[in-house]
């Protein structure tokens, strides 16, 4: 599931076990044991004040950015806390396209590290020396203490895969847990039950070593059984050639309530950044989305987002802006945009009304608990199907969606199927081999979260 935090170990773990039943592999061993750990660790007493500074531990591929704006955009106390982020760029060697995406590297809460290590029996500012084998998975600085170890490199608090029950059960002293572990990770259809329950409770490491505390494998062990922090990408909301010395980002916090305790979590890298101050130092790495530009800077561009799905419809209609602005002739941009309620989160709305003033942009807005009825951006996209159909068939025109995975792909995909039917006056199959086609030629274009 290329969604999922796991990416394809999610569907290789579930694969790997019929495969060796289908070749007639031995099953797993019935006595197991622990495997050479990857790493070796020194442990020294240390001080409140670690040897290695924070700004000093850099995950591969990343680059230091100084955060210069932290502004909240939703009303105080709403519930939905949108924020507008903007990272120094200048002098970093960083560069962006319109269109790109910022990575993310969160690092954990220090408080809850505290904890974690408060229960697993760890002072944090103790300082270890690590080295590395040719067979370890994750990069672990050399010089670091054990707080930095758990907020800065190990996802401490991400979700374990099947294999972090596998590992852990080998390090079980008490029979019961033991058994419990090994049953999780097993073909019996009540053991992958529990799994499944427990990754619905969006259960993380540092839970699962609580529930089971005669299991407690070593620092060296952890480093290669938890894996290092993954980046969050989030798309970029500002074009480079209107701000070449900054990036900017539009970012909802997300939060969830786990359904068996009613605890309320928060997403690591969103609370990350949510209590990030100007003059922060954040790692960060650019990266290039689905989303390009057509060649003809006069083509139609038609975009579709839901709350901060609008953020990289804001960097493609600045960049037509900005031509616009130096004497080039640009096509004209249209904003499909959808949130609950235009007082709360019309995102960016007088930036948008001063492009719609100078000719360029079309808001074609929809919110949703404005009216008795509700209205949806499928909705007015069904609505204009005249002006779809003339930008997209007659225009060259490319069409632009961003929203969560869940339904938005899908429930635009359907609008503008009815669009090509309605007013393109065709039968569903020409209508989905239209929609086929605009995206097999890159003039319909996709970029989901989950």
């Amino acid at each position: 599931d290329d969604r999922d935090e796991d990416r394809y170990y999610t569907g290789w773990d579930d694969w790997l076990p019929q495969v060796w039943t289908a070749i007639g592999a031995p099953q797993k061993p019935l006595v197991r044991e622990i495997p050479k750990p990857a790493y070796t660790v020194d442990i020294s007493e240390g001080t409140a004040q670690p040897t290695t500074p924070y700004e000093k531990i850099v995950p591969e591929g990343a680059t230091p950015l100084t955060l210069t704006e932290n502004t909240l955009l939703t009303p105080e106390g709403y519930d939905r806390d949108i924020r507008h982020y903007v990272f120094k760029i200048k002098d970093t060697g960083l560069d962006y396209n319109v269109g790109d995406v910022l990575a993310i590297f969160p690092r954990n809460h220090a408080d809850q590290v505290d904890e974690f290590c408060k229960m697993y029996g760890l002072d944090p500012t103790s300082e270890l020396t690590v080295s590395a084998t040719p067979d370890a998975r994750n990069a672990i600085p050399e010089e670091l203490n054990v707080r930095q170890l758990f907020q800065c490199v190990l996802d401490i608090f991400g979700k374990p895969n099947r294999r972090f029950y596998d590992g852990l059960a080998l390090f079980a002293t008490d029979p019961a847990e033991k058994e419990k572990l090994e049953f999780i990770t097993s073909e019996d259809p009540e053991g992958k039950a529990m799994y499944r329950e427990l990754s619905n409770d969006m259960v993380n490491h540092a839970d699962i070593l609580k529930m089971f505390p005669s299991a407690r494998p070593p620092l060296e062990q952890l480093m290669s059984m938890i894996p290092v922090i993954k980046p969050r990408s989030y798309s970029i909301a500002s074009a480079p050639n209107m701000h070449p010395d900054e990036i900017e980002l539009c970012v909802v916090a997300v939060d969830w309530e786990v359904p068996t305790t009613g605890e309320v979590r928060y997403g690591q890298c969103t609370s990350y950044l949510m209590k990030q101050a100007a003059g922060e130092t954040i790692m960060c790495s650019v990266k290039p989305s689905s989303i390009v530009l057509p060649e003809d800077d006069e083509a139609p561009l038609l975009m579709a987002g839901m709350g901060t799905g609008l953020a990289p419809w804001r960097a493609l209609t600045q960049h037509r802006i900005h031509e616009h602005m130096n004497g080039k002739k640009v096509g004209p941009c249209v904003i499909y945009y959808g949130a609950r309620k235009a007082a709360s989160e019309y995102l960016y709305r007088e930036e948008f009304e001063k492009y719609e003033a100078m000719g360029i942009l079309t808001m074609r807005t929809a919110f949703s608990r404005d009216q008795a009825r509700k209205i949806y951006v499928q909705n007015r996209i069904t609505e204009d199907y005249k002006n779809v159909i003339d930008n997209m068939l007659h225009k060259n025109g490319s069409f632009y969606v961003c929203g969560s995975s869940r339904n938005v792909p899908e429930d635009i995909y359907n609008a503008m199927k009815e669009v090509m039917m309605k007013g393109g006056q065709m039968g569903e199959a020409d209508a989905e081999a239209t929609l086929a086609s605009l995206k097999m030629s890159g003039r319909y274009t996709v970029e989901a979260w989950s």
